[in-house]
């Protein structure tokens, strides 16, 4: 059951490799951003994360048309959604420059971001130890399905990433 997280052919659909580089590079902003919390209030500083992102999909379709091994395609779409990664994070980053506060759902689905990922892999993929709504129902749903479970997945991982802020509430009034 282990080898799933390394590998596809043990038929994970995300294995540890390659898709940890996201956690990785999730770190480094979460760490830049915290070394330097004005960051993303600079116009410069945002516009400079976008070229990174518009370079990193321009290098990747380079390579992609340049050669034909599937190998290295491969690892050229991690650089495409590297890209697109940091693209959106600058273009959320232009919007909350003009916004005064956030509503308190979304921040508090930023905080839990990562755990409400991990939730919401293991109940569409599954995980080692159970299966997913992805081997039970697979790609049978129709439009009018997967919208109304999209919004059910939204407003329970919302609900999930309240709840976790309600419990570390709790959790603080009682250490003080």
């Amino acid at each position: 059951p282990f080898a799933a997280y390394f590998t596809f052919e043990r038929g994970s659909i995300f294995p540890l490799f390659p898709f940890l580089q996201y956690v990785f590079i999730g770190a480094i902003i979460g760490s830049l951003i915290r070394k330097y919390p004005n960051l993303y209030r600079k116009k410069t500083s945002i516009i400079l994360v976008s070229l990174a992102g518009l370079l990193l999909v321009a290098g990747s379709q380079m390579i992609f048309f340049i050669t034909s091994d599937d190998t290295i395609n491969y690892y050229s779409q991690s650089l495409v959604r590297i890209g697109a990664v940091l693209i959106l994070n600058s273009m959320f980053a232009l919007i909350s420059i003009w916004l005064v506060s956030f509503p308190k759902p979304l921040m508090s689905l930023a905080k839990n971001s990562l755990v409400i990922y991990i939730i919401h892999i293991v109940i569409l993929y599954g995980s080692p130890w159970s299966l997913g709504l992805y081997h039970l129902i697979g790609k049978s749903f129709s439009i009018f399905l997967t919208i109304l479970s999209t919004l059910i997945m939204i407003t329970l991982m919302t609900l999930i990433s309240l709840r976790i802020d309600k419990f570390r509430m709790q959790k603080r009034k009682e250490v003080y």
